[in-house]
């Protein structure tokens, strides 16, 4: 009976825990895709500013700063 309690404890503790990681995950998800929408904006604005200036391909520095940014992997 003991066993039963202390498994059924630890069943509890555990859905907690997912509960817990699940809403941290979906803050997380968030901030990322908000980080991600100012770096694609950032970059799209330096590469018009340099399109002005007439120095840039496009798809190379597009490239260069994704995989700076560890978006490729």
């Amino acid at each position: 009976m003991e066993r039963e309690t202390n498994a059924m404890n630890d069943i509890i503790l555990l859905r907690s825990e997912i509960a817990i990681l699940k809403a941290d995950l979906k803050d997380q998800d968030k901030k990322y895709n908000s980080i991600l929408k100012a770096f694609n904006e950032l970059i799209d604005d330096y590469i018009s500013q340099s399109e002005r200036l007439g120095e840039v391909d496009i798809t190379q520095v597009k490239y260069d700063w994704f995989e700076k940014a560890g978006i490729l992997d």
